[in-house]
């Protein structure tokens, strides 16, 4: 069956595997340099774990260049401020130095991540030619990121999806956890929406 067979009404009614077949990414391939990480804004809760996740892509050589992307401002632990000025903490409290973080301050949904961040990426970095980039988000949020980024992010760019540090965020674990459960249900009302609208694939399930 595929999801585009689905009405939204539906998708209550798939089992936990049938959701997780749909909304999470499947092959990953890690350890490969690039010009830079983008790292993926969202509500306060997911923010340190995709930190950690792009902090560890730092530190391990991979990426020289890391942005943090979204202009959404939240009421934080540490006061208002937008997703991109959080993680730009986090970031920091992990270890990445101040030059190696390109703060992209305006996107407010997942398509104006890619579309923001290629323009300073651009401007700031002037990649040339063939390149890698690592898309790093919540693992719930990793599929459809990656479909995105594929729309919008340079032709020239090879992409590398990378999850977050949270495990009860990540395939055969939401179900446990009652809000990774809801994010996951939020996300497959998103991926039907955007496979609707031309957006992103099919995926048969």
């Amino acid at each position: 069956m595929k999801v585009s067979e689905l009405k939204i009404a539906e998708l209550s009614q798939l089992t936990p595997d049938q959701v997780d077949r749909i909304v999470f990414e499947r092959s990953q391939s890690y350890g490969q340099t690039a010009a830079a990480a983008i790292l993926l804004g969202g509500i306060p809760a997911v923010l340190e774990e995709r930190a950690e996740a792009a902090a560890q892509l730092y530190h391990a050589g991979v990426v020289p260049y890391i942005i943090p992307s979204g202009g959404m401002k939240w009421d934080t632990d540490i006061g208002l401020m937008t997703e991109a000025e959080r993680m730009n903490k986090y970031l920091k409290e992990f270890g990445v130095p101040e030059e190696s973080i390109l703060l992209e301050n305006q996107a407010t949904t997942t398509r104006e991540n890619m579309i923001y961040a290629t323009l300073l990426m651009e401007q700031k970095l002037k990649p040339r030619g063939n390149y890698r980039l690592y898309v790093v988000t919540s693992g719930s949020h990793l599929r459809r990121s990656m479909s995105l980024a594929r729309l919008y992010l340079p032709r020239t760019a090879e992409l590398i999806g990378v999850a977050g540090t949270c495990p009860t965020a990540r395939s055969g674990q939401w179900s446990q956890d009652e809000f990774q459960a809801k994010r996951v249900y939020r996300e497959l009302e998103l991926i039907k929406k955007n496979i609707d609208i031309g957006d992103m694939a099919d995926i048969e399930f």
